[in-house]
């Protein structure tokens, strides 16, 4: 039986396309990413909301974007005249996650060849998991402030200040105050004659 189209809306659907259009069982995939089987079966069947840790660990199994976990219901017609790399505050691809996860939005259609951005807005007492793979980050603080570790290093960041470093180096953030912290977030992705 042939997956289910890649244009359906819940998450789940579309990373069951993506894994079984790659020839994945669930126990490959999971394999891959360092998750349980049944993590990943619950998060298919939309009955389990995954932390970004996880997603990131799919995303990076599967050789994904990061776009690819974004809503994106308005994506620029063809034929509406708006110029294609336009992306209206209306229209940006967004990620819910629930109350106390990050809320992501893309800040253009669809995947960028070289880099993504977008806003996140980490909630009050937020602390993401570690992070790293192969990339080259950077961003800007827009509101609140936010607790960065980039390997041994550990910083406090307030509004305005900004970072760039190495993405496969562990990073986590954390919000240590009791309003939202925002932060445009720049992903550029390495040409893979870096990545040797």
């Amino acid at each position: 039986m042939p997956p289910a189209s890649p244009q359906h809306r819940t998450f789940g659907e579309k990373l069951r396309f993506h894994r079984e259009s790659r020839g994945l069982s669930l126990k490959e995939l999971a394999t891959r990413a360092g998750i349980s089987v049944g993590i990943l079966s619950q998060v298919e069947r939309g009955i389990n909301s995954p932390s970004l840790r996880t997603l990131s660990k799919v995303r990076t199994a599967l050789g994904l974007p990061s776009s690819f976990f974004f809503d994106d219901d308005h994506p620029p017609a063809s034929n509406s005249g708006e110029a294609e790399f336009v992306c209206r505050v209306a229209d940006r691809p967004q990620l819910h996650l629930g109350p106390d996860a990050p809320h992501k939005e893309l800040l253009h259609h669809g995947s960028s060849r070289v880099f993504e951005f977008m806003t996140i807005e980490l909630p009050p007492h937020y602390q993401s998991g570690s992070s790293s793979y192969p990339s080259e980050k950077g961003g800007y603080v827009l509101e609140g402030e936010v607790v960065m570790t980039v390997g041994k290093k550990t910083t406090t960041l307030s509004v305005g200040d900004s970072f760039l470093f190495d993405g496969i180096l562990p990073h986590d953030l954390r919000n240590p105050t009791d309003r939202t912290t925002k932060l445009l977030w720049i992903i550029a992705k390495l040409p893979n004659d870096l990545l040797l």
